[in-house]
C-alpha cells in the first residue's frame, strides 16, 4: 500500500517535523522533567516488584524464576548511572515511556495518517492511570508496552508498505519483549487471526519475511528457553501454577468465580476511568462488527489485537483473581480506534472514514455532537483526575474531603523505608554487643515473603543480601539462590507481618525472641504491621523443604 491517507484522514504537514511534532516533544520535556522531580522527593518506596526486580539486577543471569531477564538488566544499566537509589531503579519506566509516546504517535500516524489525531492519543495515554503508573514504576510492564507498540509498529507498516523486512523487526521486538514478560507471546496469535482473516494481507502467510521475523523472535527467546532448561523449566511450571491448569480446563460456577469476574470489570474501570473504559469497549465492539461485515484492514487490526488478550484475561477471571495491570497492551490499539472513531462523529465533515460513517454509530444510531461533546471532555476530566489522586492523593485532604485509606492505590507504597530505617536500628544496637565468627555473617536478614526480604534489601542500610525462608508456601526466586546452608550457626533477624511465629521456624533455631514491632500509619490509619525477632543459632533444614506450589 502506498503512503496515501486513508480515505477522510488528511496528512497535515508534509514535513518530518511539523507543529504537531514540535507540540509532542514540548510536552514530553515538561512531563519528563516533573516525573524526575516527582521519582527524586521520593514521594513513594519503591514496590515490592521494584524492589524485588532490583535485586535480580545484582545478581544478572539469562533468566529468572517467574519472568525473563530484561527488567532486570535494564534496572542494572540505570542503576549503573544513578546508583541504587530510588531514582536509579524507576529511571528506565520513566525513559521506556518516552519511547513508548513517540512510537504511538507514529503508529497511530501510521494508522489514522493524521498528526492531530496522533498527537490526541499519545496525550490521552499519559492522563490514564494505568499507563500514568507506568511511567514511573519501573515493573515488567513499561519495557512490555515499549517493546508490543513497536512490534505493531513494524507489523502494520509491513502491512501497508508491502516491504518484508519489517517482519524481521517486528520478530526482535517479539523476542525482546518476551525477555520482559511472557505476555508478548499473545502478539503471535494475534497476528495470525489478522492474517487469517484479511483478505488482503494473508498472502504473507505464504511469505518467507514473516517466518524469518518469527525465527527471529525465536532466537532472542533462547535465553529464557536455555535457562528454564537448566532450572527444571520452572517458569512455565509457574505460568501453568497462576493459571491452575492443575484443576483443568473447565468452568464450575462458584460464589468466588463471580467475585474474581466483577473484580476484574472493576480493575479495568478503576485504572482506566469508568467512561473511558466504557468508551473503549463501544468503540472496540463498533471495530468487531465492521471488521466481520467488511474485512477492512484497520478495524481487523485493531480487533486482532485488542479481543484475544483482552478475552483471555476475562476467561481467566473465572478461575482466578487478574490483576488490573495484566491486559494493559491490549488497550493500545483500542486507544487509536477510539480517537477515530469519535473524532469521525464530531468533524464529519473533515473525517469521512471507511471505518465509520459520519456522525453515525457503529450501531446505526446519529450522535448529538452536543451531548457527545459532553461525554468526552467529563471522560477526560474523570482520567485526569484519578491520574492526579494517583500522584497526589492528599489533594482532596485539602479541600476538606480526605480520601479513604483503603481507596488510595499508594498506600502499598508506603512504610517500606520506614520498616529498613527501623531494621538498621536494631541493627546497628545489635551488631556491637556480637562477636562475629570468620566463617559466617554477623547476622542474617530474612522473612516469609519475598516482598518483605526484596524491600530489607534496598532500604536496610547497606543494603545487605537477605533471605526468603520456605515456610510452606510457593516457589520464588530466592529459593533458586539458596545460600542458606551457608548460614549454619548464625543468628538472625527475622521480620514478618504479624506476630505469630510459623512453627517451622521455631525449628530451624535454637531460640527465636520477638523484640519489637512496627505500625505503619497512613493518615492516621493502620495499614500493615511488622514484627522482629531475634533467632539464634540457624540449624538449617529450610531450604530442603519442597514448596507446596509455584
Amino acid at each position: 500500500m502506498s503512503r496515501k491517507a486513508i480515505p477522510g484522514f488528511r496528512q497535515r504537514e508534509s514535513g518530518l517535523i511539523g507543529r504537531y511534532e514540535w507540540a509532542l516533544l514540548a510536552f514530553l520535556m515538561v512531563l519528563t522533567g516533573f516525573r524526575l522531580w516527582y521519582i527524586g522527593q521520593e514521594f513513594l518506596d519503591l514496590a515490592p516488584d521494584e524492589t524485588h526486580y532490583w535485586e535480580w539486577s545484582r545478581a544478572l543471569d539469562l533468566s529468572y524464576y517467574s519472568k525473563g531477564p530484561l527488567v532486570a538488566y535494564i534496572i542494572a544499566f540505570w542503576t549503573a548511572i544513578a546508583g541504587n537509589t530510588p531514582l536509579g531503579v524507576r529511571l528506565g519506566a520513566v525513559v521506556l515511556s518516552v519511547g513508548t509516546t513517540l512510537l504511538t504517535y507514529r503508529l497511530t500516524w501510521e494508522i489514522l495518517r493524521d498528526r492531530r489525531l496522533a498527537l490526541f492519543t499519545t496525550l490521552l495515554l499519559h492522563i490514564v492511570p494505568l499507563y500514568a503508573a507506568g511511567a514511573l514504576l519501573m515493573t515488567i510492564d513499561p519495557p512490555l508496552i515499549f517493546f508490543w507498540t513497536w512490534a505493531l509498529y513494524w507489523a502494520y507498516t509491513a502491512l501497508t508498505r508491502q516491504e518484508g523486512w519489517r517482519w524481521l523487526l517486528m520478530g526482535m521486538m517479539i523476542g525482546l519483549g518476551f525477555l520482559s514478560k511472557y505476555t508478548m507471546l499473545f502478539f503471535l496469535p494475534s497476528l495470525l487471526i489478522y492474517l487469517l482473516s484479511s483478505p488482503q494481507d494473508r498472502s504473507w502467510l505464504r511469505r518467507k519475511e514473516l517466518y524469518g521475523g518469527l525465527g527471529i523472535a525465536v532466537l532472542f527467546s533462547l535465553p529464557v528457553l536455555l535457562w528454564n532448561q537448566r532450572h527444571d523449566w520452572v517458569s512455565f511450571r509457574h505460568l501453568l501454577g497462576q493459571a491452575h491448569v492443575e484443576q483443568g480446563l473447565g468452568f464450575s460456577f462458584s460464589w468466588k468465580m463471580v467475585e474474581t469476574f466483577l473484580d476484574f470489570w472493576g480493575g479495568q474501570a478503576v485504572v482506566l476511568s469508568p467512561l473511558l473504559f466504557a468508551a473503549l469497549l463501544y468503540s472496540m465492539a463498533g471495530m468487531l462488527r465492521r471488521a466481520c461485515k467488511h474485512r477492512e484492514r484497520f478495524p481487523l487490526f485493531v480487533s486482532a489485537f485488542f479481543f484475544p488478550l483482552f478475552g483471555s484475561y476475562l476467561l481467566l477471571s473465572l478461575r482466578q483473581k487478574v490483576q488490573a495491570n495484566w491486559p494493559a497492551a491490549a488497550y493500545l490499539p483500542a486507544f487509536i480506534a477510539t480517537v477515530a472513531l469519535f473524532s469521525s462523529w464530531l468533524s464529519p465533515s473533515s473525517h469521512q472514514t471507511k471505518a465509520y460513517p459520519p456522525v453515525i454509530a457503529p450501531g446505526g444510531r446519529r450522535q448529538p455532537p452536543g451531548p457527545l461533546l459532553c461525554f468526552i471532555l467529563l471522560a477526560l476530566l474523570l482520567s485526569f483526575t484519578l491520574t492526579l489522586l494517583g500522584h497526589f492523593p492528599q489533594l482532596p485532604g485539602l479541600l476538606g474531603f480526605p480520601l479513604p485509606v483503603q481507596m488510595d492505590p499508594t498506600s502499598r507504597l508506603r512504610g517500606w523505608k520506614s520498616l529498613g530505617e527501623w531494621v538498621s536500628r536494631w541493627q546497628a544496637e545489635y551488631l556491637p554487643k556480637r562477636s562475629a565468627g570468620p566463617s559466617s555473617p554477623a547476622l542474617f536478614l530474612a522473612s516469609n515473603r519475598y516482598q518483605i526480604a526484596s524491600e530489607l534489601a534496598f532500604y536496610v542500610e547497606g543494603q545487605p543480601r537477605t533471605y526468603c525462608l520456605n515456610l510452606g508456601r510457593r516457589l520464588n526466586q530466592y529459593d533458586l539462590w539458596g545460600g542458606l546452608d551457608r548460614l549454619e550457626g548464625s543468628d538472625a533477624f527475622y521480620i514478618q507481618q504479624g506476630s505469630r511465629l510459623p512453627l517451622k521456624l521455631r525449628s530451624a533455631f535454637r531460640t527465636c525472641t520477638l523484640l519489637d514491632t512496627l505500625p505503619i500509619y497512613y493518615s492516621g490509619v493502620r495499614i500493615r504491621s511488622f514484627s522482629l525477632f531475634h533467632c539464634i543459632d540457624f540449624r538449617g533444614g529450610i531450604s530442603e523443604d519442597r514448596p507446596p506450589g509455584y
